[in-house]
């Protein structure tokens, strides 16, 4: 087991990533303010990776989690409240390194045209659709680009057969969770 995975509700308005009768099921991510690791195990996979600094830290870690055997499992039992205020964010930041880690998780951990070519393209739809912020999106794109290339000895590929897999998982549970929210 790599990490329970708890349910978080934001304090403000309610919101939940999971539906409130998710079952006891193993996840493929999570968000950092409502998980338990098992410390050793996260340290066998490398752990964070220090210029993952927010956007995007938790996927790429619960990606190598994953590749390494160590499970997610959500624990709906236990409601963790999330007290964060998105005022109190700087969003210029946010959308920066949202964009620029975008990439980063995709070079990083992806083959072929999943890697780099498509963490690249999410980032430009992301730059293009969303009006705001558009300098710090540019920054982003442009930072992703070059830390890619400063990272790219750092990369742990999933194999094509470890990335299809890993995606019907992914698909599987957001499936589970929309018959949820539909009821």
């Amino acid at each position: 087991l790599g990490g329970l995975v708890f349910h978080t509700i934001r304090y403000y308005d309610g919101y939940s990533e999971f539906p409130a009768d998710m079952p006891k099921i193993e996840i493929p991510m999570f968000i950092g303010c409502s998980i338990m690791f098992n410390r050793e195990n996260v340290l066998q996979t490398g752990g964070y990776r220090s210029f993952l600094t927010y956007g995007c830290e938790e996927p790429e870690l619960a990606i190598r989690m994953w590749r390494n055997n160590l499970s997610l499992l959500f624990e709906p039992t236990v409601e963790i409240e999330h007290y964060h205020t998105s005022a109190a964010r700087d969003h210029g930041e946010y959308h920066f390194l949202y964009c620029r880690n975008t990439i980063l998780l995709h070079t990083l951990n992806y083959p072929g045209i999943y890697g780099f070519p498509f963490g690249l393209l999410k980032s430009i739809k992301r730059l293009l659709v969303l009006k705001r912020y558009k300098v710090d999106k540019v920054r982003g794109v442009f930072a992703g680009i070059f830390d890619s290339i400063r990272f790219w000895n750092q990369r742990t590929l999933l194999t094509k057969q470890e990335y299809r897999k890993r995606k019907i998982f992914v698909e599987d549970v957001r499936k589970l969770m929309q018959g949820l929210t539909d009821k």
